[in-house]
């Protein structure tokens, strides 16, 4: 009621009172009084019809109503004060209400809203047309669903509109505001008021947003539950078999999708050559799609991997992928119906390894600032497993004598330990007092961290970098046990308040396990080395881990440039015949689990275009328990092997040729031996017409050079040894140059003086050594030339040569050809060496064995584009005869001699001869034979004086075993031995065989009456 009308009433009641005094008392007031008081009324009523009450009543005088009139003026007065100061009261307390922190409103017994202030808009983010909304549609009572927000209050509340009283809510919470949609926490407390009845008129409600505070302690809450699963995780860890390791990352995985607001979550690792990302375990707590079949690849999602690289967390949403990624993660959103998807990069030193994938099918969800702190933390227990896990496949590799340190890791996997600051301990585990050897915890907890220490000092940069960074990572340090024993040990451990929290594991026993592996592969390395077969280890996928310096000989790649990289890379092989690349060994050892050959036609084309041909075999590494590891190949160049291998098919080939013409010149000189028997006969009977007998001669001459063919054959055959006889060299060495060099562009001077020594020669092998040398000198100049030949008797003392003391003829042979190359001529002797294009590699080979077993020496000298010198050293003969023959003149006898031959024509012929010389003679063809005539011969004691055997009897006993037979029956016999094969060594060395001489075919009426007659009279002839 307005305070004006209030004065108004009160003016009225003494106006009133004023009347009612008139009534009781009218015989007592005299007309003056009452002329007074019909003022002070007129007055009063003045006043009590104008709202202005800064008029006061007037009436002079000390009466009693002049005293009223007074008292009127100071109740006006007092009235004037209190509206004054109630204005002022209630515009204080409408400031108050209206600018409260609180929301204030006011309802009646019906909840109809009659008040509220500002305040209480904003908590309910409502505008007054949004209130007038609200009460146009309240007909009836009902309880707005702002101020009822839990079942379980509505009677409560409306006990107070009913009933009357108060209730206080704490914590009431409200999914959906009215324009906003926000969901917001409130505390309400509700007053009646009531009326002069005691019914509920008005209810006043006091309303508190709470919604900051509750965010944050759900924040709280929210980051205490976080590390609380991270401990969780940590002592599963701890606890974790590392083969089960898969069921870790599940279970972390389920940790994320309860604790956070996450559909899904995955773990991915790349591939080796960071070309996939491949999943390693994927945990769905919805039925969004999978996405275990998928794998990212980087030709597929370029633009993903790159920032996967460059970024530690990574955002993608499927409403918002630019345009440069529609069509590689749109595909992964469209097959997984995942909305947004959060990628975490999991690093061990800078080096992305996989990434942690949270995964939402709500569009565009945020996690807060403390979610991706959980996951990081998350993400990093991830890398410790992993990296236990590798180091775990790294022990399982060492030799049995560590197996008992993978099976205390098993059982005692890892200390952890809470510090302080000062290194006083607030926490160890059983494992920290075992690897630190103490009887229990409570010996540790009792002492400093630093008592620990191996070196105190190595615990200053440790907290300093703890301090700076917050954790640290597989730190290394020694430290000391209760038993004074120092221990190599791995610490993780991040700073969280005043506490350090940490793992330690106990390495000890793997560095020294590191170190006997390096000193392993460091021995295995000089072995590999010092084998002379190459030598390359790949791991199961072919890439290069090691090869030895044969290896990086033969592909002319070091190991260092080979390692990693794949084999094919390096070892180049291919068909020889086909040129056609051969599969890989490396991958068929694999594949196979066994020993893989390669073909022998395999050819290694090096680094720098050398080709080689190999022998190669690829055999797996396996491990204990029988899986494959990785390849060892070794090869070996057997380029020479081959050419020799094939050189020595050509020498087969040769000796087949060799052996036929040994069969020939047997069966040459057969005939020739006929053909000459006859034509010495012939001689004989036509001794009186010289016309005839010259005829006969130059036949004779004739047919002893088609012996020297046969020679020549013989030592083509087999090199023939030696059958030596004193000669001359000169004659050697211009006859067979002249005869070679016949129809040549070449000539021959010869510088050769006529006292030059005798030397005791096979004539034949030493003109085949001849023959060569010039044919070789003749070569060298295609454009023809002159070759100088010259020969000088020396002295050979003390000599680099590799020859005896004494007197020895030395032949130079001299050209002016191309020369050879110094890299030549060290192997020039070697057997078919040739720098010819179509040389054979024999010819100078055969002369230097022919001369060596001469007991003399052959050498070269020679530079390019100077000629050529070679150099024969032939030990000169100790007896001074003439090299030149002498004509023979017949020598006759008499004896019974018998004659062993296979071949008919030459028992007749030399039969015929013999008899002309006077023997008796009788034939035998083959050795069975002969030795049963010898036998008849002693029994009818007329003794043969003389058997001249063949050697060669095809079909039946050949000379040399009837010889020794004829012995055994009559050790003085005497025999001649007789062949075609002039090297066979019972001709060489006759006397060793129980002959007295030896006999060549064919031969001359001459030669056979001078052999005869020296060995049945040694001292006429």
């Amino acid at each position: 009621m307005p305070i004006s009308v209030i004065v108004k009433i009160i003016i009225l009641l003494f106006f009133a009172a004023v009347i009612i005094l008139s009534w009781f008392y009218p015989l007592t007031i005299t007309t003056t009084y009452q002329d007074r008081i019909e003022e002070l009324l007129k007055s009063t009523q003045n006043i009590a019809s104008s709202d202005n009450f800064s008029e006061k009543i007037t009436l002079p005088g000390e009466d009693n109503i002049s005293s009223l009139a007074n008292t009127i003026n100071i109740l006006i007065d007092n009235f004037k004060n209190s509206t004054r100061n109630l204005a002022l009261n209630e515009q204080m307390n409408r400031a108050i209400i209206e600018n409260s922190p609180l929301g204030i409103s006011v309802r009646d017994k019906t909840g109809q809203l009659l008040y509220y202030n500002k305040k209480w808009k904003n908590i309910w983010r409502m505008e007054d047309e949004d209130i007038l909304e609200d009460q146009r549609k309240r007909e009836t009572f009902s309880f707005d669903k702002r101020d009822l927000y839990l079942t379980g209050l509505k009677s409560d509340v409306k006990k107070i509109y009913t009933e009357g009283g108060s209730l206080y809510l704490p914590e009431v919470f409200v999914p959906e505001t009215r324009r906003t949609k926000e969901s917001i926490w409130v505390s309400q407390h509700f007053y009646s008021i009531t009326d002069e009845k005691g019914e509920v008129d008005r209810v006043v409600i006091l309303t508190n947003e709470i919604t900051e505070n509750k965010l944050k302690e759900i924040e709280d809450q929210r980051q205490k539950l976080y590390e609380e699963k991270k401990q969780d995780v940590l002592f599963r860890l701890i606890k974790t078999k590392f083969s089960e390791v898969d069921h870790y990352y599940e279970l972390i995985l389920q940790s994320i999708c309860q604790t956070c607001d996450v559909d899904k979550a995955g773990l991915w690792f790349f591939s080796n050559d960071y070309q996939k990302l491949e999943p390693k375990m994927i945990y769905c707590q919805t039925t969004v799609n999978s996405s275990k079949s998928v794998i990212f690849s980087a030709d597929d999602y370029p633009d993903y991997f790159r920032e996967i690289m460059d970024n530690r967390l990574l955002y993608n949403f499927a409403n918002h992928l630019e345009e440069k990624r529609q069509n590689s993660l749109k595909t992964y959103f469209d097959l997984t119906e995942v909305k947004t998807k959060l990628d975490i990069s999991l690093r061990v030193h800078d080096k992305i390894i996989g990434v942690l994938s949270i995964e939402s099918n709500k569009p565009d969800q945020l996690w807060t600032h403390h979610d991706h702190n959980f996951f990081h933390s998350i993400g990093d227990i991830i890398l410790l497993a992993y990296q236990t896990e590798q180091r775990k496949q790294t022990q399982l590799k060492l030799e049995e004598s560590e197996q008992k340190y993978r099976n205390l890791v098993d059982a005692a996997l890892v200390g952890v330990y809470i510090t302080n600051l000062d290194g006083d301990f607030v926490f160890v585990n059983k494992a920290m007092v075992n690897i630190l050897e103490y009887n229990n915890s409570g010996q540790l907890m009792d002492i400093n961290v630093s008592d620990i220490y191996a070196n105190p000092e190595d615990r200053i940069p440790f907290i300093e970098h703890l301090t700076k960074y917050s954790k640290i990572e597989n730190y290394e340090l020694d430290l000391t046990t209760m038993n004074g024993k120092t221990k190599k040990v791995m610490i993780n451990a991040y700073l969280e308040g005043k506490n350090i929290k940490g793992m330690m594991l106990d390495i000890t026993d793997w560095k020294k396990a590191e170190l006997n592996l390096i000193s392993e592969k460091e021995r295995l390395a000089v072995t590999l080395r010092s084998i002379g077969d190459g030598v390359i280890v790949t791991d199961t996928e072919g890439s290069i881990v090691m090869q030895n310096s044969k290896a990086e000989e033969l592909t002319g790649w070091s190991e260092k440039e080979s390692i990693g990289l794949p084999v094919s890379e390096v070892f180049h092989i291919f068909d020889s015949q086909s040129r056609e690349p051969v599969d890989n060994p490396v991958l068929k050892a694999v594949s196979t689990g066994n020993l893989y050959t390669l073909p022998s036609t395999t050819l290694l084309i090096s680094r720098n275009n050398q080709e080689r041909i190999i022998t190669d075999s690829a055999a797996p590494i396996k491990d204990k328990q029988g899986n494959i590891i990785g390849v060892v190949l070794v090869f070996r160049d057997i380029t020479e092997k081959r050419k020799l291998d094939q050189e020595l098919y050509k020498l087969d080939k040769m000796d087949s040729i060799g052996l036929l013409a040994g069969g020939i010149a047997h069966d040459f000189n057969n005939l020739l031996a006929g053909i000459l028997n006859n034509v010495s006969l012939a001689k004989i009977s036509s001794d009186k017409n010289k016309i005839v007998t010259e005829y006969l001669t130059n036949a004779e001459q004739g047919i002893m050079r088609a012996k020297d063919l046969t020679s020549q054959l013989l030592i083509f055959s087999k090199g023939g040894t030696p059958v030596k006889e004193i000669t001359s060299i000169k004659n050697i060495i211009t006859e067979t140059a002249s005869f070679i060099l016949s129809g040549s562009n070449s000539i021959c001077e010869f510088d050769i003086p006529d006292q030059i020594s005798a030397v005791e020669v096979d004539p034949g092998q030493i003109s085949q050594v001849i023959n060569n040398l010039v044919l070789n000198a003749d070569q060298a100049m295609p454009d023809g030339g002159k070759i100088n030949i010259s020969a000088e008797n020396v002295r050979i003392n003390q000599s680099s040569l590799p020859l005896k003391p004494g007197n020895y003829v030395k032949i130079s042979v001299i050209d002016e050809g191309v020369g050879i190359h110094q890299k030549h001529l060290n192997r020039l002797f070697d057997p078919f060496y040739t720098t010819k294009q179509k040389g054979s590699g024999l010819g100078l080979a055969i002369s230097f064995k022919i001369i060596k077993n001469h007991n003399g020496h052959l050498s070269v000298y020679s530079e390019p584009g100077k000629g050529s010198v070679f150099q024969i050293y032939i030990p000169a003969a100790k007896k001074a005869e003439q090299a030149k023959a002498k004509k023979h003149s017949l020598v006759f006898g008499k004896g019974r001699i018998l004659l062993m031959d296979d071949d008919e024509m030459i028992r007749k012929s030399v039969g015929k001869m013999l008899k002309y010389l006077g023997y008796e003679v009788d034939g035998a063809k083959e050795g069975k034979q002969a030795v049963e005539l010898y036998q008849k011969s002693i029994d009818e004691k007329n003794i043969y004086d003389l058997v001249i055997l063949d050697i060669t009897i095809p079909g039946g006993m050949g000379g040399k075993k009837t010889m020794e037979e004829i012995m055994k029956i009559h050790p003085e016999a005497k025999g001649i031995v007789s062949s075609g094969y002039s090297d066979d060594p019972t001709i060489a060395n006759f006397n060793d065989y129980g002959f007295i001489s030896r006999i060549e075919k064919p031969y001359r009426l001459e030669t056979l009456s001078k052999v005869v007659g020296e060995s049945l009279n040694p001292n006429k002839t």
